[in-house]
């Protein structure tokens, strides 16, 4: 998925190796846990929308991947209180 956010060009894909070739290319390039974050720091997702999203796709991901999302998250949202990968 190719859109603009924030006045700049992304390439949003859930498939590592086009991200790492995108990258490798000089696009810039997001993974989906990243756009669902970027998503809600920007208050254009609502947070437990966000928190769901990540857990359902959750096993698509290297361990890790998803619970960065949502510290993430914690770091970006003032209100992300309560959110943890083991909640």
């Amino acid at each position: 998925m190719c859109g603009e956010l924030g006045g700049e060009a992304k390439f949003v894909t859930d498939d590592y190796l086009a991200f790492v070739v995108a990258v490798r290319l000089g696009t810039t390039a997001w993974m989906l846990p990243d756009l669902v974050t970027n998503l809600a720091a920007d208050g254009d997702l609502p947070l437990g929308t966000a928190r769901s999203i990540l857990e359902a796709i959750r096993q698509r991901y290297h361990r890790g991947v998803v619970e960065h999302s949502l510290v993430r998250l914690q770091e970006v949202i003032p209100d992300a209180k309560g959110i943890s990968a083991g909640q």
